[in-house]
């Protein structure tokens, strides 16, 4: 007499006799009925007189040769495993340089941008190409681009660098090489944007700072009180700052809270000036509330509310970068208000 296999005894068995194979059936997904992004990271907000300290006291116990680059990197909570990144798909660090220090020559894969933030004297040469270092200059080292750092001054430099090397990690896509000497050769010195901004392949490399806040004040003048000032640093032809991120400076005028909205992007956040706060995950069990001055950075995670609000008697500037131009790569960027959330129900 056979005896009979139940269904589910036999559905079980050829679950089993497929994973031996390496295999899974799709009966075996779990999908929800609905699905938005839950953002793995965690609201960060880091005080620039702890990170100073820490930059200061990093000069003391290691040089620039002994390091590498001589970096404070922010770090996430949220993200766990072997690697702890700033966001899933971006790094920001503070480096510092000390005065007669060169950061040697090298290269790699991973797209980066240096936004300074005090000092002087000192340049970032990038394919041949020397770039003078200014507080609130932005100056990009595209991917695969040889570039080392000199500081000529008599004071120390502080500057940010941002790059996407979690997501070239996590491609498994990333490559290093260093140069053949400590200095690539210098082809031509950069000092205003008078000497030209474009690198060799003729996009925009160099940004200076006080002709970004005369762009943003020019667009404060029109803009609607209701509207953001904000503005992007993209090249002539509209392409963003590089290709897998964007980097802006956002104007709040006195007394200003801006509209709460949410995107899909992850941004990290450097106070140029002013005071304010920021409100993220407005309204939910875990609303966080920062308090930020100057210098301080923060990070607001992807698909989250937020809210600035600017709480002194002169403007704040806003550095951030972002992971939009990834996202919009594959057609995965969405942003709203909660005016627009609302119209949409």
């Amino acid at each position: 007499m056979t005896t009979a296999i139940e269904p589910q005894d036999a559905l079980a068995a050829f679950d089993q006799e497929l994973q031996r194979s390496s295999l899974q059936g799709h009966w075996k997904m779990e999908l929800p009925s609905f699905l938005e992004p839950k953002s793995r990271l965690h609201p960060m907000h880091w005080r620039w007189s702890q990170l100073h300290e820490f930059l200061r006291r990093s000069g003391d116990l290691i040089s620039v040769n002994e390091a590498g680059r001589r970096t404070v990197q922010l770090m996430n909570p949220g993200i766990t495993g072997p690697r702890q990144w700033t966001t899933h798909n971006l790094q920001m660090s503070f480096q510092l340089v000390l005065p007669g220090e060169v950061a040697t020559a090298h290269r790699h894969t991973m797209n980066a941008i240096r936004f300074v933030i005090s000092g002087g004297g000192t340049y970032t040469t990038v394919d041949g190409e020397s770039f003078l270092m200014e507080p609130g200059d932005l100056i990009l080292t595209p991917g695969w681009t040889w570039h080392d750092h000199i500081n000529e001054s008599e004071e120390p430099i502080v500057w940010i660098d941002g790059l996407d090397v979690p997501l070239q990690f996590a491609m498994n896509a990333a490559f290093i090489e260093e140069f053949s000497a400590p200095q690539q050769p210098v082809k031509r010195i950069v000092r205003t944007a008078a000497d030209g901004t474009e690198g060799p392949d003729g996009s925009t490399w160099y940004w200076k700072g006080p002709d970004a806040e005369e762009r943003l004040k020019k667009l404060a003048k029109t803009a609607r009180p209701d509207e953001p000032v904000v503005f992007e640093y993209r090249h002539p032809d509209g392409r963003p700052t590089l290709p897998t991120l964007l980097c802006t400076m956002q104007l709040l005028r006195p007394g200003e809270v801006t509209t709460p909205r949410r995107h899909t992007a992850a941004g990290i956040y450097h106070v140029v000036s002013g005071t304010g706060v920021t409100t993220i995950g407005l309204g939910g069990n875990a609303e966080t509330t920062f308090e930020w001055q100057s210098r301080d950075a923060m990070v607001v995670p992807n698909w989250t509310w937020h809210q600035h609000q600017n709480r002194g008697s002169e403007v704040a500037l806003l550095f951030s970068m972002n992971d939009q131009p990834t996202l919009e790569s594959m057609g995965l960027y969405r942003q709203e208000t909660r005016e627009t959330a609302a119209a949409a129900r």
